[in-house]
């Protein structure tokens, strides 16, 4: 018989295996994104620095395209890679914080559920990059917690970097070291050393590109965060959001698994109250999930919050879940109970996983949208966000070809293909791959604020394109832009399934004096 530890460790490579080979079979079949797409114009335009992230995600679609080709499946090969280096993270940190069977735990619960496994194992974004860092970032300080080698710190520092060369909520890696030798008598010493101090040296260092970048652009990431707000915040009451975010979070992870991660976030905490063996482990565990799983929940009754938000505060949880059912003295029914409760879990979560590739192929959350929506505060992109972009690879870009020279033909100028909104033009640029200047000119033109100024319009016709998915991208041009005058084009409406998950408008638009409001003015004082 094979010892725990090897057994454990066949498990888990049989586990994330089959699930990495699930998520490539469906990296082929779909159209990017909106959010790929426009991940996807940022590594057309590389830079040190976006608007709302850090750049390490457009960096890492421009090397695979590179390597492989510009095709939607070259940068989701990443995406699966990086969702299996994540679980198998999971497994060594729940090995070397309390067993294997932990860990085999851990890394099962991430392989299935439906954020980290479907959703962020076949879409490159910053959280599938953002994960891969915060769980190399668990299992190295598990080791440097059980080894006491202090030059992992080192290793952290670079690890920390790149985390937050991803995505902002990387400072949790420095944040929760900070609590956890807070909190651990044992290891308050490395206050005193220079190691965990050089850490964050190095990663302010990597970093420094993107505050550059920031200083350059007048703090453009500060702006666009500090005006993230959503217009029910006003009317909801504190109670109502909770529950919402609970809800939509719940659904992001699975029912049954949010359930067990909160359980096991909950009793760890109890352990260490009361001193009960492990208390070090149970520190880190609760030192990386904790406090960023409570202040979300505390943001939530006073604002609107996405349920990926706290996504990089819940990784450590899955390791708690396991460790809290399976780290007691057990007898063979306590035993066989806690596995009754993960293999629920997990069975609910890798059927829901499983389910998300059919929603792709049939718009069943569009049909049951009219019923849906009373029960939630959710807009109808965020129900069926690949709705969005099915149709924009094939469908509008064929449409907008075909009317771009026929406007090209009665007026002997190439027009201007304008939109209002920054995911609305990375789609269109996506489907027409640069042919020609696809832009976004307004107070939601974000990246395309910065990228274009107005003047390269001049008297060129505007061909402006909208759609009714959802409410950031109806409207006429009017209502976003000053023309002299516009003609409306035959609409082109999206079916899929025999469904009309959506309808496209166009008119040619001429006489551009600008867009109406306040456009977002990010640009550095020494662009052209």
């Amino acid at each position: 018989m094979l010892p725990e530890r090897s057994l454990y460790s066949s498990r888990t490579l049989l586990v994330i295996l089959i699930a990495a080979v699930y998520r490539m079979v469906f990296l082929w079949l779909y159209p990017m994104g909106p959010d790929e797409a426009s991940y996807w114009t940022w590594s057309c335009h590389l830079d040190l620095g976006y608007v709302d992230h850090p750049p390490l995600v457009a960096y890492a679609i421009r090397m695979m395209t590179e390597l492989l080709g510009d095709h939607a499946w070259s940068s989701r090969i990443l995406a699966c890679i990086l969702a299996a280096g994540s679980s198998w993270f999971l497994f060594s940190a729940g090995r070397e914080l309390f067993s294997p069977r932990v860990g085999f735990w851990a890394a099962t619960l991430h392989a299935v559920c439906p954020m980290y496994s479907m959703a962020g194992g076949i879409m490159l974004l910053p959280e599938s990059i953002l994960t891969f860092w915060i769980t190399m970032a668990i299992y190295v300080s598990a080791k440097l917690v059980t080894t006491e080698n202090l030059k992992l710190f080192y290793v952290l520092g670079a690890i920390l970097g790149l985390a937050v060369l991803t995505k902002y909520p990387g400072v949790l890696i420095a944040a929760a070291l900070g609590l956890f030798a807070l909190c651990s008598s044992r290891h308050r010493h490395w206050y005193c050393r220079k190691e965990p101090y050089l850490m964050v040296l190095i990663g302010i260092l990597m970093f420094s590109p993107v505050i550059i970048w920031n200083i350059k652009h007048n703090y453009a990431c500060l702006a666009f965060l500090s005006g993230r707000t959503d217009p029910a915040d006003a009317i909801a009451s504190p109670v109502a959001r909770v529950a919402e975010s609970v809800a939509a979070q719940a659904g992001y992870h699975s029912p049954i698994l949010f359930a067990l991660l909160w359980y096991g976030t909950a009793v760890l905490a109890i352990n260490v109250l009361r001193g009960k063996p492990n208390r070090d482990s149970a520190c880190l565990t609760l030192a990386f999930s904790a406090p960023v799983m409570l202040a979300f929940l505390a943001i939530s009754a006073f604002r609107y919050t996405l349920p990926h938000w706290p996504a990089a505060g819940y990784l450590a949880a899955y390791i708690a879940a396991p460790a809290a059912l399976l780290t007691e003295p057990l007898t063979s029914k306590t035993r066989r109970r806690a596995t009754t409760f993960l293999t629920a879990a997990a069975g609910l979560a890798a059927l829901l996983s499983a389910l998300m590739p059919i929603l792709l192929v049939y718009p069943l959350t569009t049909v049951c949208y009219p019923h849906i929506q009373p029960l939630l505060h959710l807009p109808k992109d965020a129900l069926e966000p690949m709705a969005q972009c099915h149709g924009w690879g094939d469908s509008v870009a064929d449409e907008l070809k075909a009317l771009r020279l026929q406007v090209q033909d009665q007026t002997g100028i190439t027009p201007v293909i304008l939109t209002h909104d920054h995911l609305q033009a990375s789609l269109l640029a996506r489907g027409l791959r640069n042919e020609c200047e696809v832009v976004a000119l307004h107070a939601r033109g974000w990246q395309f604020n910065i990228w274009y100024d107005d003047t390269f319009i001049g008297n060129k016709p505007v061909i402006y394109v909208s759609s009714d998915m959802s409410s950031h991208f109806q409207g006429e041009p009017q209502d976003h832009y000053v023309f002299e005058e516009c003609v409306s084009q035959p609409d082109l409406p999206i079916v899929v399934s025999g469904v009309t998950i959506n309808t496209v408008h166009f008119w040619v638009c001429t006489g551009y004096h600008g867009p109406i409001g306040k456009r977002c003015d990010w640009r550095s004082s020494n662009t052209p």
